[in-house]
């Protein structure tokens, strides 16, 4: 002690990285797309490690891949998990428990020469920090990437077409199963692929056992204590190649769709995807910091669809800190609110409306009344061009709607607009109030057999439209009368589709068929894998009966969605039901059996029969025959990409939602149902 109080104080240095907070998707992940992914990822996936860096629902595919691989040294730390409280031994967690270490320490056999000082040190600093994905507080108002999880029931389809569930669990879905970021690179696609034609070849004439699944909002990584118990890769069996060119019909039906979902993951960003449009985090601080010395460096460069990114180094020296942006076309031009054109606490942003010629750009740093002499860059802006028009429009007529489709475009920027005309007419009318982001549009309440042409124009971020797609002609299809999903829970829990094909129902805990219904009085739920039946589109009504041996808290019998969310379910509700259509609540009182008009609390001890609809403009709710709730509503139609959940909450099944009771003849229309449909239904009795 009194050596170390001899000497002057030593100023801590930054580490051969820099310095600042670490974040997986801008900071590990290029290093790991330089040295490591041309090996695992790329041509090859060389002992089954991908490390490219395709979106999961929750993370990306290397990240997910490292973690259930058990390689970084990984702790969990939520609720549950009592180690991250304990003092541990050394070399427990982070580097020096990982074996990704190990191999960048040795040079993994000479197939990292590239790889420098700083971008090793960078790799085992964010390890040590417990090897977190985001590492800022900057965030979209889109958590997960839920597209994958919608492409399960098309892709199980594709997989039926092509063979591949005779030897493979159809509930099953890999966490790199799906590159979104390169669909061509999907191993759905390349492992039946011939190598002859660019593929894996990986499958065999044999069950194949279930590998990583995607981490979901119920099922977390392994980590150091709760170690993997993944089966090992088995090249048993003899070789097949279920593709043997990438011209395989059932090869292109799962690409367009893998290529769709990425279209779909696009139009809702996360904060580590292109086109996110981030809302930076604030830092608290309880005094001014000060102003960085040196001043950072202000960077500009042209993005592919004629924008201009601007960065600067993101240290410790500069988090917490304000700046000022600032663009004229005069060099050496005084910063002044007239050319100010961003504040933010990022430390990137894409100037979209940079005009053609030199731009001149400042960067000001600002804390509490300080501000920093202007650091300066130019870049010359090219004459823009409009954006291509979209392609491959193609119209599929529908009950009561006409569902557009056509091409993803390469570049994530561009969004739409659908332009509708009569038959025949030269009266174009757009009908998209906003530009969408996905490449898909749905023309909905139409009467069916009128005929209209459609066209898509492209929009570009500075709100340049390209010239109108070739237009398609369709008209929508009569509504279907029946219903598309019956469940009678008559014999068993199973469900008939309108196709008369089988809906196979999966029950949980004590839930049981008993007395030709669904018992639940032990409680328990029954569960379906997503079917575009369940699809809140033009228009839906769902309608079961019910019987309630106890009250319970707020028991939901059906559930296909999240509140506030996308999808919908109904509940019973305080005094009444909540009908939940697409971030909507559709609630009303219950009709009391001895006084109807005045409500009350529904009825324990007896059957009660319950209709929901969804026209297009308005969500109802009919008890015993007799509307009890009645909404105005514009819902998110997006699909919702789980399951039907009967008797339970699906996006957290607990207690508080469990129907104590029985359940029966669960029906679900892609129509209407109107009030006198209702209340004949009621009247009919159960069946």
């Amino acid at each position: 002690m009194p050596f170390a109080l001899s000497g002057a104080p030593a100023k801590p240095a930054p580490e051969s990285w820099g310095s600042g907070f670490v974040d997986y998707p801008t900071m590990v992940q290029p290093i790991l797309d330089k040295h490591c992914v041309r090996c695992h990822g790329d041509e090859d996936i060389a002992a089954g490690l991908d490390l490219s860096g395709g979106w999961t629902w929750a993370f990306n595919i290397s990240y997910e891949t490292l973690l259930k691989h058990n390689l970084v040294g990984f702790l969990r730390c939520n609720n549950a998990d009592v180690k991250s409280s304990e003092i541990l031994p050394p070399r427990t967690l982070g580097s020096g428990a990982a074996l990704l270490a190990d191999r960048l320490v040795s040079g993994h056999r000479g197939r990292i020469p590239n790889l420098a000082r700083p971008e090793r040190d960078l790799l085992m600093v964010w390890m040590d920090g417990n090897s977190n994905y985001y590492g800022t507080w900057d965030y979209t108002p889109h958590a997960t990437c839920d597209a994958p999880m919608a492409a399960k029931g098309p892709l199980l389809k594709a997989m039926q077409s092509a063979g591949c569930v005779k030897c493979h669990d159809p509930a099953h879905v890999g966490n790199d199963w799906l590159n979104l970021q390169k669909p061509e690179r999907s191993r759905l696609l390349r492992a039946p692929l011939a190598k002859s034609a660019g593929g894996l070849a990986w499958c065999r004439d044999r069950k194949a056992a279930r590998g990583l699944p995607l981490v979901e909002q119920r099922l977390l990584p392994p980590d150091v204590f709760n170690p993997p118990n993944w089966p090992k890769r088995d090249e048993s069996g003899d070789p097949v190649a279920t593709f043997a060119s990438t011209d395989d019909r059932n090869y292109q039906a799962m690409l367009a769709i893998i290529r769709q979902t990425r279209a779909e993951a696009l139009s809702h960003p996360r904060v580590d995807m292109p086109g996110a449009e981030i809302v930076p985090g604030v830092c608290r601080k309880q005094a001014p910091m000060p102003l960085p010395d040196p001043l950072p460096t202000l960077h500009a460069a042209l993005t592919d669809d004629h924008a201009v990114e601007l960065s600067w180094p993101r240290a410790a020296s500069t988090i917490g800190l304000q700046f000022e942006l600032h663009r004229s076309g005069s060099a050496d031009f005084a910063p002044s609110p007239d050319t100010q054109i961003a504040l933010t606490t990022s430390f990137r942003f894409t100037d979209v409306l940079a005009p053609a010629g030199p731009q001149r750009y400042a960067l000001v740093v600002t804390s509490g009344e300080r501000r920093s002499p202007p650091v300066r860059t130019t870049l010359t802006m090219p004459t823009a061009p409009p954006p291509p028009a979209p392609s491959g429009l193609a119209a599929t007529p529908k009950p009561g709607e006409v569902v557009l489709r056509w091409e993803p475009s390469p570049k994530p920027s561009l969004r739409y607009h659908v332009y509708r005309a009569k038959d025949g007419s030269e009266a174009w009318t757009k009908l998209t109030d906003e530009p969408l982001r996905t490449t898909a549009y749905s023309d909905a309440n139409l009467s069916a057999g009128e005929r209209f042409a459609y066209a898509v124009r492209s929009l570009d971020r500075r709100g340049q439209e390209s010239p109108p797609t070739p237009p398609v002609v369709a008209a929508a299809l009569p509504d279907i009368e029946q219903a598309v999903f019956v469940a009678a829970f008559s014999e068993n829990v199973h469900a008939k589709l309108g196709d008369g094909a089988l809906a196979k129902g999966t029950p949980h805990g004590p839930a049981k068929i008993a007395d030709k219904t669904l018992d639940l009085r032990q409680g328990g739920y029954v569960t379906f894998d997503h079917l575009p039946e369940f699809d809140l589109r033009t228009r839906l009504s769902v309608e079961c009966w019910v019987y309630f041996d106890e009250a319970g808290q707020m028991p939901v019998l059906l559930s296909c969605g999240r509140w506030r969310g996308t999808g919908w379910f109904l509940q019973r509700f305080g005094n009444g039901w909540r009908w939940h259509v697409g971030g909507v609540d559709c609630d009303g009182r219950s009709r009391s059996e001895d006084a109807p008009a005045a409500g009350g609390k529904p009825a324990v001890g007896r059957w009660i029969h319950l209709v929901c609809t969804f026209d297009g403009q308005h969500a109802r709710v009919f008890q015993d025959g007799v509307q009890v709730a009645l909404k105005d509503c514009k819902p998110d139609r997006a699909p919702w990409p789980g399951p039907l959940f009967v008797a339970q909450y699906g996006p957290a099944p607990s207690d508080p939602y469990q129907v104590k009771g029985r359940l029966a003849a669960i029906r679900i229309y892609q129509r209407a149902v109107t009030a006198e449909e209702a209340l004949a239904a009621f009247k009919a009795g159960r069946p």
